[in-house]
């Protein structure tokens, strides 16, 4: 309730600007608040008002945290609102609240309600890719952003049901970058390279190749150690670049790279040329002696100048360092999922750790594991999972079919 006192010091003046409001007041927090899943990462909020209303702010927060965040606002007297934002997490339930307001202030926040587990969805287009010996390698890709791993099932005509072939696959994952500075850096000793031949590969998405006009920025993996020593793969100017000189100079360029696609990308040198493989196809080369010896680490999002308008809008799916420059085939085949033959990259990241990690997870075997900073999201991956099952008879025909899992819920393709 608003008070004024009549008399004292100050004196009423009548007409001009002002104006008082008569029997307004500020509202009271709304009633019988609903939370009620509606599908995949959405969910209809519905209340009631009580009083003197202009408009609701409807507020969010992980299920019994506590952190409280704004989430949408309605005018008066809509009564309903749809949270479908797609950063909430799979299988995972949230707390919902209301608050009322008008141009007095605003109301004590409702109480609160917590939705039932956002769905599991499963995964899309089980199909057989390959069949070599007694084996067959079956792909499909993942919707969602929140899952403990797969199980692959095989059954045959025979079989009554569905049994697990090998063991759980890892889950996987892709990070989302939203363009504002956020990164990923971690440890690295590129010094090995030398003079010699090198491969960075990376499966990503940009979806912006000229952040704020950078000729370096966006970056998917650069040296995070001294200019001199810089090697990238990174956009800028309207595509897709690589350099590994000092200042960078020499940069190799895919002008007509996509926007807002997956691609695959690297920047290998063999034997002195230095080339940019895109998506199939060698983009640009030229000739390179620059000797890659830092030990400063990498980062991935972040521009070499640290500019947050240049940084990453985009996503990531994997990101390596080989000490060696892969074929064209490998290149292709690394995007599958399926590392080369050959030694042990420096870093490998995969992308497999999920939220609520804030750690990336170096599976090279050099302990060269990533930190995230920022805000990037853990988000489903970009391209389709393959599996490799194990020796299967000969002469069957068998069905299969994927399961996704959380601690709490399985969910099959063909359920």
């Amino acid at each position: 309730m608003t008070e004024f006192t009549w008399g004292g010091s100050q004196p009423a003046t009548w007409g001009g600007s002002q104006s008082a409001t008569w029997g307004v007041s500020q509202p009271t927090a709304p009633t019988n608040v609903s939370a009620t899943v509606d599908g995949i990462r959405t969910v209809v909020i519905e209340w009631e008002f009580t009083s003197n209303a202009d408009s609701a702010i409807v507020e969010r927060s992980p299920f019994g945290s506590g952190n409280w965040t704004e989430v949408g606002t309605v005018a008066y007297p809509t009564t309903t609102f749809t949270d479908d934002d797609q950063s909430k997490l799979d299988d995972e339930r949230y707390d919902y609240r209301v608050i009322a307001s008008n141009s007095i202030g605003s109301s004590d926040p409702s109480a609160g309600v917590s939705s039932d587990r956002l769905p599991l969805p499963p995964v899309e287009g089980v199909a057989v890719d390959d069949i070599s010996g007694r084996s067959a390698t079956l792909s499909f890709t993942d919707p969602s952003n929140n899952k403990n791993g797969y199980r692959t099932l095989l059954k045959k005509p025979s079989d009554g049901s569905y049994s697990q072939d090998g063991t759980d696959i890892e889950p996987q994952y892709a990070l989302e970058f939203p363009g504002d500075g956020s990164e990923v850096t971690g440890p690295g000793d590129w010094s090995s390279i030398g003079t010699g031949d090198y491969t960075i590969v990376a499966v990503a998405r940009w979806d912006d190749l000229n952040r704020d006009g950078a000729n370096i920025g966006s970056s998917v993996f650069r040296d995070n150690g001294s200019n001199v020593y810089s090697f990238n793969i990174y956009a800028g100017g309207g595509g897709i670049k690589a350099w590994d000189s000092a200042g960078g100079t020499g940069g190799i360029g895919w002008g007509s790279a996509p926007e807002g696609e997956v691609i695959t990308v690297a920047t290998r040198r063999t034997d002195g040329l230095r080339e940019l493989y895109g998506d199939g196809l060698v983009r640009d080369s030229d000739t390179s002696t620059t000797d890659i010896s830092s030990t400063g680490g990498y980062a991935i999002g972040i521009s070499e100048d640290n500019v947050d308008s240049k940084s990453l809008d985009g996503a990531v799916e994997r990101v390596a360092v080989f000490p060696y420059s892969l074929t064209d085939e490998e290149i292709d085949a690394f995007s599958e999922g399926i590392m080369p033959d050959g030694p042990s990259p420096l870093l490998h990241l995969g992308m497999n750790d999920g939220p609520p990690s804030a750690i990336v997870t170096d599976t090279s075997g050099n302990g060269n594991d990533g930190s995230v900073k920022g805000s990037p999201e853990w988000a489903a991956p970009l391209s389709p999972i393959r599996y490799k099952t194990t020796e299967l008879l000969d002469g069957q025909q068998y069905d299969a079919t994927v399961e996704t899992f959380t601690a709490t819920t399985t969910v099959r393709e063909d359920q």
